[in-house]
């Protein structure tokens, strides 16, 4: 499922190929499931010959502004991307297809069909980042008062932070590298948690979701010592960057991979 860094590379690389390009057609497949109220027709409204003019993100949702006016929201699901591609060609999968009246075309792909494509007047006021918490790179509370939050919290951390009504962007992998640098076991109560854990926690996070979105998103840039290039796989045998044993757990409902020995 891609996280905040993925959503906010996919922000950035799709505004960079549309802003201020005139959007000459938009194109889009009568799917129901994948676009939100008024369908297909009224996101293809929404875009058909128009401007996109800004972008934005909140969590895991990004939106592109129009000249007219609406917004137009994306979630991308488990498989959601944006493809570029050649005038008259479509790639497998499409959704949506911008044609900008010059350069290349772009299309919203969603082949488990799990994105979501919404028209909305006002982002933050509709449905659907009305919904979410704030923005766990852009809107931090401070740790004051994100300790006294987490005080009436009586869920393990690790569900506790993907909750997207507490913090709107963080996923699995996010969840269980904030929990392995901050020396927090993901099994701990949330409202157990000392003010100076919650500082901790609140740094680290912050650390994790800006290196992460400086770098694209792109895994191979992430920092050596990372969790997240021992995490996946369940593999039983793999050690964490000092050499101490990992282990798998279900936590919050998903699996969590976790260092006994240095998170307590």
């Amino acid at each position: 499922m891609p996280e905040l860094p993925e959503v906010e590379t996919a922000r950035r690389q799709v505004f960079e190929a549309l802003e201020g390009r005139p959007l000459t057609r938009v194109d889009v497949v009568g799917d129901t499931i994948v676009f939100g109220p008024g369908g297909p027709e009224r996101a293809q409204k929404a875009l058909q010959k128009t401007v996109i003019t800004g972008s934005g993100r909140h969590g895991k949702y990004l939106w592109l502004e129009t000249k007219r006016g609406p917004s137009v929201v994306f979630h991308l699901g488990m498989t959601g991307s944006f493809v570029p591609h050649a005038k008259g060609e479509k790639p497998a999968f499409w959704k949506l297809t911008f044609a900008p009246a010059k350069g290349p075309h772009l299309s919203f792909v969603n082949k488990r069909r799990l994105g979501r494509v919404t028209v909305v007047d006002d982002v933050y006021h509709e449905p659907p980042v009305q919904k979410l918490g704030p923005d766990a790179l852009l809107q931090l509370p401070k740790a004051a008062v994100l300790a006294a939050q987490m005080g009436k919290k009586k869920v393990p951390i690790k569900a506790m932070l993907l909750d997207q009504k507490f913090f709107a962007g963080v996923g699995n992998w996010i969840a269980d590298e904030v929990l392995f640098q901050s020396g927090i076991a993901p099994t701990r109560r949330a409202e157990t948690l000392s003010l100076d854990e919650v500082r901790t926690l609140r740094r680290v996070l912050s650390r994790v979701l800006k290196k992460a979105c400086a770098v694209d998103a792109d895994a191979d840039r992430f920092p050596g010592k990372w969790l997240f290039h021992r995490r996946w796989g369940k593999d039983q045998t793999q050690r964490s960057p000092d050499g101490y044993p990992l282990r798998f757990d279900e936590v919050g409902g998903r699996t969590t991979c976790w260092c006994p020995d240095t998170q307590h």
